[in-house]
């Protein structure tokens, strides 16, 4: 009985770690090659705009367009590397498919075949 109590102590205490951590407000990066004013960077604007919204502020979007962040590769870099946290790119499919392998798996190989020639 005692170590009941004691494990469900510990399975409250984890809850409770958990509750606290996700009331924490949490910025993130979003990289966009496009300039201010480009649809990409409208809609780009109008989610961070939605996620702060819709969660009381306590996410936010920080949209860098322009490319401010890097080209394409280096976002992808700096994806992989946790100082970007999302990001919009403007290459083709192949170039993804080379760099993002999980792209080349949720990306069906002939979906783009028509626009890509």
């Amino acid at each position: 009985m005692k170590r009941l109590v004691i494990k469900t102590l510990v399975a409250l205490a984890a809850v409770a770690a958990f509750g606290a951590a996700t009331a924490q407000e949490r910025t993130f990066k979003l990289g966009i090659q496009n300039p201010k004013g480009h649809p990409l960077e409208l809609g780009a604007t109008r989610f961070a705009e939605l996620v702060a919204s819709r969660t009381g502020g306590k996410i936010k979007i920080n949209v860098f367009p322009g490319g401010t962040l890097g080209g394409d590769q280096a976002t992808v870099s700096a994806l992989q590397g946790g100082t970007v946290e999302i990001t919009i790119l403007n290459s083709g499919i192949g170039w993804h498919e080379a760099r993002v392998p999980t792209i080349a798996t949720s990306v069906p190989r002939a979906a783009f075949a028509d626009l890509s020639a």
